[in-house]
Protein backbone atom coordinates (compact mmCIF):
# COMPACT_ATOMS: atom_id res chain seq x y z
CA UNK A 1 0.00 0.00 0.00
CA UNK A 2 1.23 3.50 -0.81
CA UNK A 3 0.66 6.09 1.88
CA UNK A 4 0.70 9.73 0.95
CA UNK A 5 -0.26 13.02 2.48
CA UNK A 6 -2.64 15.05 0.32
CA UNK A 7 -1.26 18.47 -0.46
CA UNK A 8 -2.31 21.15 -2.90
CA UNK A 9 0.47 23.46 -3.98
CA UNK A 10 -0.78 27.00 -3.62
CA UNK A 11 0.13 27.91 -7.18
CA UNK A 12 -2.34 25.33 -8.49
CA UNK A 13 -5.24 25.69 -6.06
CA UNK A 14 -7.29 27.51 -8.66
CA UNK A 15 -6.84 24.59 -11.02
CA UNK A 16 -7.94 22.07 -8.41
CA UNK A 17 -4.79 20.03 -8.92
CA UNK A 18 -3.95 17.57 -6.18
CA UNK A 19 -0.30 16.60 -5.78
CA UNK A 20 0.61 14.12 -3.09
CA UNK A 21 4.06 13.86 -1.50
CA UNK A 22 4.81 10.17 -1.21
CA UNK A 23 5.88 8.59 2.07
CA UNK A 24 6.48 5.01 0.88
CA UNK A 25 8.97 4.26 -1.89
CA UNK A 26 8.21 0.62 -2.71
CA UNK A 27 6.60 1.29 -6.12
CA UNK A 28 9.64 3.39 -7.11
CA UNK A 29 12.30 0.77 -6.35
CA UNK A 30 12.24 -0.46 -9.93
CA UNK A 31 13.59 2.89 -11.13
CA UNK A 32 16.76 2.73 -9.06
CA UNK A 33 17.20 -0.97 -9.74
CA UNK A 34 16.93 -0.40 -13.51
CA UNK A 35 19.13 2.68 -13.87
CA UNK A 36 22.73 1.93 -14.78
CA UNK A 37 24.38 3.83 -11.96
CA UNK A 38 27.84 3.53 -13.43
CA UNK A 39 26.76 5.05 -16.75
CA UNK A 40 25.26 8.35 -15.63
CA UNK A 41 26.36 10.19 -18.78
CA UNK A 42 24.35 7.83 -20.97
CA UNK A 43 20.65 7.42 -21.63
CA UNK A 44 20.72 4.25 -19.50
CA UNK A 45 21.87 6.36 -16.55
CA UNK A 46 18.82 8.61 -16.90
CA UNK A 47 16.09 6.25 -18.11
CA UNK A 48 15.67 2.68 -16.76
CA UNK A 49 17.04 0.13 -19.19
CA UNK A 50 13.83 -1.89 -19.36
CA UNK A 51 12.30 -0.40 -22.49
CA UNK A 52 12.52 -1.54 -26.07
CA UNK A 53 12.83 1.96 -27.50
CA UNK A 54 14.18 5.36 -26.50
CA UNK A 55 13.71 8.88 -27.81
CA UNK A 56 15.41 12.22 -27.41
CA UNK A 57 13.10 15.24 -27.41
CA UNK A 58 14.94 18.49 -28.12
CA UNK A 59 13.95 21.64 -26.25
CA UNK A 60 13.56 24.51 -28.72
CA UNK A 61 15.89 27.47 -28.93
CA UNK A 62 14.46 30.95 -29.47
CA UNK A 63 15.01 33.89 -31.77
CA UNK A 64 13.64 37.41 -31.32
CA UNK A 65 11.60 38.48 -34.30
CA UNK A 66 9.32 41.53 -34.54
CA UNK A 67 9.34 41.88 -30.75
CA UNK A 68 8.26 38.27 -30.26
CA UNK A 69 10.14 35.08 -29.42
CA UNK A 70 10.05 32.54 -32.22
CA UNK A 71 11.00 28.90 -31.54
CA UNK A 72 13.99 27.53 -33.41
CA UNK A 73 14.58 23.82 -33.88
CA UNK A 74 18.00 22.26 -33.45
CA UNK A 75 18.09 20.94 -37.02
CA UNK A 76 17.75 24.53 -38.27
CA UNK A 77 20.80 25.59 -36.25
CA UNK A 78 22.68 22.48 -37.36
CA UNK A 79 21.95 23.37 -40.97
CA UNK A 80 23.21 26.94 -40.46
CA UNK A 81 26.33 25.60 -38.76
CA UNK A 82 26.86 23.06 -41.55
CA UNK A 83 26.60 20.28 -38.98
CA UNK A 84 24.99 16.86 -39.12
CA UNK A 85 21.67 16.34 -37.38
CA UNK A 86 21.93 13.17 -35.31
CA UNK A 87 20.79 11.83 -31.90
CA UNK A 88 23.99 12.74 -30.07
CA UNK A 89 24.36 16.33 -31.29
CA UNK A 90 24.99 18.92 -28.59
CA UNK A 91 23.89 22.55 -28.48
CA UNK A 92 27.28 23.87 -27.44
CA UNK A 93 28.89 22.08 -30.38
CA UNK A 94 26.47 23.65 -32.85
CA UNK A 95 27.00 27.14 -31.45
CA UNK A 96 30.78 26.69 -31.34
CA UNK A 97 30.72 25.69 -35.00
CA UNK A 98 28.73 28.83 -35.85
CA UNK A 99 31.20 30.98 -33.93
CA UNK A 100 34.16 29.27 -35.60
CA UNK A 101 32.75 30.20 -38.98
CA UNK A 102 32.39 33.82 -37.95
CA UNK A 103 28.61 33.71 -38.03
CA UNK A 104 26.62 36.17 -35.92
CA UNK A 105 23.61 33.87 -35.85
CA UNK A 106 24.61 32.05 -32.67
CA UNK A 107 24.69 35.23 -30.62
CA UNK A 108 21.16 36.13 -31.72
CA UNK A 109 19.64 32.82 -30.63
CA UNK A 110 18.53 32.15 -27.06
CA UNK A 111 19.68 28.74 -25.91
CA UNK A 112 17.18 25.94 -25.16
CA UNK A 113 15.77 25.62 -21.67
CA UNK A 114 17.91 23.54 -19.32
CA UNK A 115 16.63 21.26 -16.56
CA UNK A 116 12.90 21.71 -17.14
CA UNK A 117 10.38 20.86 -19.83
CA UNK A 118 9.31 23.99 -21.73
CA UNK A 119 5.57 24.42 -22.44
CA UNK A 120 6.11 24.16 -26.19
CA UNK A 121 7.34 20.62 -25.58
CA UNK A 122 5.20 19.56 -22.63
CA UNK A 123 1.77 20.17 -24.13
CA UNK A 124 2.16 17.98 -27.25
CA UNK A 125 4.23 15.51 -25.22
CA UNK A 126 1.43 15.00 -22.70
CA UNK A 127 -1.01 14.30 -25.51
CA UNK A 128 1.27 11.61 -26.90
CA UNK A 129 2.04 10.06 -23.52
CA UNK A 130 -1.65 9.91 -22.62
CA UNK A 131 -2.23 7.56 -25.54
CA UNK A 132 0.34 5.13 -24.18
CA UNK A 133 -0.72 4.54 -20.59
CA UNK A 134 -3.77 2.97 -19.02
CA UNK A 135 -4.07 5.56 -16.25
CA UNK A 136 -3.38 9.25 -16.83
CA UNK A 137 -4.51 10.02 -13.27
CA UNK A 138 -1.85 7.97 -11.50
CA UNK A 139 1.68 9.10 -12.31
CA UNK A 140 4.81 9.35 -10.23
CA UNK A 141 7.09 12.37 -10.19
CA UNK A 142 10.62 12.83 -8.97
CA UNK A 143 11.88 16.34 -8.26
CA UNK A 144 15.59 16.86 -7.75
CA UNK A 145 15.86 17.48 -4.03
CA UNK A 146 18.33 20.28 -4.56
CA UNK A 147 15.22 22.37 -5.14
CA UNK A 148 13.64 21.17 -1.88
CA UNK A 149 14.36 24.41 -0.04
CA UNK A 150 11.62 25.99 -2.12
CA UNK A 151 8.84 23.66 -0.96
CA UNK A 152 10.33 22.05 2.15
CA UNK A 153 8.36 24.16 4.70
CA UNK A 154 5.04 23.29 3.03
CA UNK A 155 5.84 19.59 2.48
CA UNK A 156 7.41 18.31 5.68
CA UNK A 157 6.69 14.60 5.07
CA UNK A 158 8.15 13.16 1.88
CA UNK A 159 10.59 10.46 0.84
CA UNK A 160 13.29 10.32 -1.79
CA UNK A 161 14.91 7.85 -4.14
CA UNK A 162 18.32 8.28 -5.65
CA UNK A 163 21.59 7.11 -7.09
CA UNK A 164 25.04 8.42 -6.25
CA UNK A 165 24.52 11.05 -8.94
CA UNK A 166 20.98 12.34 -8.30
CA UNK A 167 18.31 12.19 -5.62
CA UNK A 168 14.64 13.01 -6.17
CA UNK A 169 11.74 13.72 -3.81
CA UNK A 170 8.68 11.68 -4.76
CA UNK A 171 5.19 12.90 -5.53
CA UNK A 172 2.08 11.50 -7.19
CA UNK A 173 -0.44 13.22 -9.41
CA UNK A 174 -2.11 13.23 -12.83
CA UNK A 175 -0.25 13.31 -16.13
CA UNK A 176 -1.16 16.98 -16.40
CA UNK A 177 1.37 17.66 -13.65
CA UNK A 178 4.26 16.76 -15.96
CA UNK A 179 5.05 20.39 -16.65
CA UNK A 180 3.83 22.08 -13.49
CA UNK A 181 6.28 24.54 -12.01
CA UNK A 182 6.44 23.18 -8.50
CA UNK A 183 8.52 25.80 -6.83
CA UNK A 184 7.70 29.21 -5.51
CA UNK A 185 9.73 31.79 -7.37
CA UNK A 186 11.35 29.33 -9.80
CA UNK A 187 10.38 27.69 -13.08
CA UNK A 188 11.51 24.10 -12.44
CA UNK A 189 9.42 21.09 -13.42
CA UNK A 190 9.63 17.40 -12.50
CA UNK A 191 12.90 15.76 -13.46
CA UNK A 192 11.64 12.18 -13.77
CA UNK A 193 8.14 10.81 -14.24
CA UNK A 194 6.34 7.60 -15.08
CA UNK A 195 2.78 6.21 -14.95
CA UNK A 196 1.71 3.50 -12.53
CA UNK A 197 1.66 0.93 -15.34
CA UNK A 198 5.33 1.78 -16.15
CA UNK A 199 4.48 2.11 -19.83
CA UNK A 200 7.02 4.89 -20.26
CA UNK A 201 9.57 6.96 -18.38
CA UNK A 202 10.45 10.63 -18.91
CA UNK A 203 13.75 12.15 -17.74
CA UNK A 204 14.67 15.83 -17.87
CA UNK A 205 17.95 16.09 -16.01
CA UNK A 206 18.78 19.36 -14.27
CA UNK A 207 21.85 19.86 -16.48
CA UNK A 208 20.38 18.93 -19.87
CA UNK A 209 18.48 20.88 -22.52
CA UNK A 210 16.71 17.83 -23.90
CA UNK A 211 14.31 15.23 -22.51
CA UNK A 212 14.84 11.49 -22.84
CA UNK A 213 11.98 9.00 -22.96
CA UNK A 214 11.81 5.23 -22.75
CA UNK A 215 8.80 3.30 -23.98
CA UNK A 216 7.34 1.05 -26.64
CA UNK A 217 7.83 1.04 -30.39
CA UNK A 218 4.37 2.56 -30.72
CA UNK A 219 5.26 5.43 -28.42
CA UNK A 220 8.46 6.12 -30.35
CA UNK A 221 6.60 6.21 -33.66
CA UNK A 222 3.96 8.49 -32.17
CA UNK A 223 6.66 10.89 -30.99
CA UNK A 224 8.47 10.84 -34.33
CA UNK A 225 5.22 11.66 -36.15
CA UNK A 226 4.64 14.81 -34.11
CA UNK A 227 4.58 17.98 -36.19
CA UNK A 228 5.46 20.08 -33.15
CA UNK A 229 8.06 18.09 -31.25
CA UNK A 230 11.62 17.69 -32.52
CA UNK A 231 12.43 14.05 -31.81
CA UNK A 232 15.12 11.57 -32.82
CA UNK A 233 15.37 7.92 -31.88
CA UNK A 234 17.92 7.34 -29.15
CA UNK A 235 19.58 4.28 -27.64
CA UNK A 236 20.35 3.31 -24.07
CA UNK A 237 24.11 3.53 -24.67
CA UNK A 238 24.01 7.04 -26.19
CA UNK A 239 26.33 9.59 -24.59
CA UNK A 240 24.29 12.53 -23.24
CA UNK A 241 27.27 14.69 -22.28
CA UNK A 242 28.58 17.69 -24.20
CA UNK A 243 31.49 15.59 -25.42
CA UNK A 244 29.13 13.05 -26.94
CA UNK A 245 28.84 14.76 -30.32
CA UNK A 246 31.87 13.21 -31.98
CA UNK A 247 30.41 13.76 -35.44
CA UNK A 248 30.22 17.55 -35.25
CA UNK A 249 32.84 18.12 -32.55
CA UNK A 250 35.58 20.58 -33.38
Amino acid sequence: MVFSIPFIFCRFCAMGVLLSPVSEIGPAHWVIESLEAGRFATVAGLVPRVFTHYARVFHPAWRSQAQTRVPVKWFEVAWLAQCTTHPLMQWRTLVNRLDAEGSSVGASIEAPRVGAIPPLVSEPLKRVLSRHTSDVDACWYGIWNGWAYEYKPEVPARVSIGTRFREWDLFRGPLDALDYEYFFGTDETANISWPSDRAWFVATDIDLNTTYIGGSAGLLQDLLKSEVLEVLESHSSDDVSESGDIINGL
